[in-house]
């Protein structure tokens, strides 16, 4: 399964979630209720998936807590707030590397609707890993030291760990995906 599919169902399932639970639960209930629907799709998650990394010669046996690791593949992290910092998106971004993984998510089910609480984060992914990460491949940003860390412009943001690190609005990643709200 390719990584675009597993994200489309983690986004899918999210939606979901969101539109029938709706804003303002404990981060643990949408982690715990996310985590069983990808399970009845069939994915592997591991929720709260302690993470050893070393630096520096020191050992941390306990880095930190990723909120759900799906298909040992995608870091997926819950917040449930009024409105995100962008040291969430950093947060991811350091998830990514220290587990050398190359796709996150940052899911906010505090937002209003889900469209503004989605963002997928990218380390290190290879522009041909993905065709829907073409979405804007004529754009070249200033460079890097005249623009800040992360850069919001027609729902595509930037994050910078290098050049090719870009965290899109998944609205124009994932294919079109239809929700009916149940009568």
């Amino acid at each position: 399964m390719d990584l675009d599919e597993i994200t489309g169902a983690i986004v899918d399932a999210s939606v979901k979630t969101h539109i029938e639970l709706g804003p303002g639960l404990l981060e643990s209930v949408y982690e715990a209720v996310l985590a069983r629907a990808l399970k009845k799709r069939g994915f592997r998650v591991e929720r709260q998936k302690v993470i050893r990394f070393e630096y520096d010669g020191m050992v941390f046996e306990e880095g930190f807590r990723a909120d759900l690791v799906v298909e040992g593949r995608v870091v997926v992290e819950l917040k449930s707030l009024e409105k995100l910092s962008s040291v969430h998106g950093k947060q991811v971004l350091t998830y990514l590397r220290l587990m050398n993984l190359s796709l996150g998510l940052l899911i906010n089910f505090g937002a209003p609707t889900l469209k503004e609480g989605l963002s997928r984060i990218v380390n290190n992914l290879p522009p041909s890993a993905s065709p829907l990460l073409r979405v804007n491949k004529g754009f070249q940003p200033p460079s890097h030291h005249l623009i800040p860390k992360i850069l919001t412009f027609a729902g595509l943001q930037r994050v910078r760990s290098n050049p090719e690190s870009l965290s899109l609005s998944l609205s124009l990643l994932l294919p079109p995906f239809s929700l009916r709200a149940s009568a």
